[in-house]
């Protein structure tokens, strides 16, 4: 019996492999896409939906185990999503997923481009024990809520292979994007969209228009001036 397994759903293919120099299980799921009938931005009847996929751990041996697991998905909304690993009842298990994505896709062919999501985690199971779990990915709303999420934003094929980071609040566009090492552009805030606007084709739950720019500054109780091109100064005073 292999070590680990997932369920394919009527709606969800799922497939598992523990390819050669990967140093883990891939979990790759393919989930049928939403359908829009309220022809909103993001799908109005899919505000709530959480997408569960069970799989299963088993440790044969005497010692503990350590499972390396990668999910390999494509999501309904890749700008706004928090990847959970739930226990057999749905219970959250607080296991941390580190989740990194790309939506970008631009006109040369490039490796890595187009959209996806990897869901990267690691357990461990007890010697002699079976553990029944599920992957899940929350969208817009969390208990009727906006949600709030975070994760490595991949920019190939946007024009950069480099990374941001991105979070979001519900799942309708970016919230803010920041670039650590400042890389793409001098400011360490890069993207920010306002929150609950119609977009420009007056469209509910829709990506709005860009104010980004910023930066952050700690100075020892001395104020600084933004710099030129920069709307936004967040300060700490120490």
């Amino acid at each position: 019996m292999e070590d680990v397994t997932a369920v394919t759903t009527k709606k969800t293919r799922v497939s598992v492999l523990c390819p050669e120099g990967n140093g883990g299980h891939v979990i790759t799921i393919n989930n049928q896409k939403w359908r829009n009938t309220s022809a909103t931005f993001y799908p109005e009847d899919h505000l709530d939906d959480l997408d569960k996929w069970p799989f299963v751990l088993r440790n044969n041996t005497a010692n503990p185990k350590t499972f390396r697991l990668h999910f390999d998905t494509r999501p309904q909304s890749l700008t706004g999503f928090t990847s959970m690993i739930l226990d057999e009842a749905g219970i959250p298990t607080v296991i941390p997923v580190q989740i990194s994505k790309n939506w970008h896709k631009g006109k040369e062919p490039l490796r890595y481009a187009g959209p996806w999501a990897h869901g990267a985690t690691v357990i461990t199971v007890p010697p002699l024990t079976t553990r029944y779990y599920q992957y899940a990915i929350n969208y817009a709303r969390w208990g009727g809520v906006p949600a709030a999420s975070h994760a490595q934003l991949s920019l190939i094929g946007w024009g950069h292979n480099m990374m941001w980071d991105e979070a979001a609040l519900g799942s309708f566009g970016e919230t803010i994007c920041y670039s650590p090492g400042r890389t793409q552009r001098r400011a360490f805030i890069t993207d920010m969209r306002p929150f609950l606007m119609t977009n420009a084709e007056g469209k509910k739950w829709g990506w709005a228009g860009n104010v980004g720019g910023g930066d952050s500054l700690s100075a020892n109780g001395t104020l600084f001036s933004a710099p030129k091109n920069v709307t936004c100064l967040a300060f700490q005073l120490i």
